[in-house]
């Protein structure tokens, strides 16, 4: 089973579990937005689109999704979207001690830099959640929560680390 990415890069997810219990699920979505993915809180389960030239880049990134979380409070460091994994992770947007979504990004050695909402995640609310790195001269890394700024950083590396591991949602396949 997978779920389709509708641009042009054509960057379907697989959907994989170990078991039929762990494998993520349809449901209904935010309204007018469709279906949404399930997932059901375990290890291995996880949507992954395999590495390709347009999930290739080091420089500026948009991230962004809907969320509804179940309980408001999620396993510590979840991933949501992830590319790569352990210190091979280019961006990470994760829930930041269980509690708050985290953005962040590693540079060429691995060195992590994050910034993490003032919000908390609520149960049971649909929610909107963007994270922005600047590249370049000036970089940065910023995370809006509902189209407002949380967070934001102007110490963020001048270039994202390359990797050639999959991209991941709802976990990240180094297991934390």
């Amino acid at each position: 089973t997978r779920a389709a990415d509708s641009s042009s890069h054509l960057n379907h997810l697989a959907l994989t579990g170990s078991l039929t219990i762990s494998s993520p699920t349809f449901v209904a979505g935010q309204t007018g937005l469709g279906t949404a993915l399930r997932f059901p809180g375990l290890l291995e389960s996880v949507a992954q689109a395999p590495h390709t030239a347009s999930l290739a880049g080091t420089g500026d990134l948009t991230v962004q999704f809907w969320a509804n979380p179940a309980a408001s409070v999620q396993v510590a460091d979840a991933g949501v979207v992830v590319k790569g994994t352990g210190t091979e992770e280019t961006f990470i947007f994760d829930v930041s001690g269980g509690t708050r979504w985290r953005f962040a990004v590693r540079d060429a050695a691995g060195a992590f830099t994050s910034v993490t909402s003032t919000q908390v995640l609520v149960p049971g609310a649909w929610v909107h959640v963007t994270g922005v790195y600047k590249s370049g001269g000036s970089p940065s890394l910023s995370l809006y929560v509902d189209g407002n700024l949380s967070a934001a950083t102007g110490a963020a590396p001048a270039a994202r680390r390359t990797t050639v591991n999959s991209l991941s949602v709802g976990n990240r396949r180094s297991g934390a």
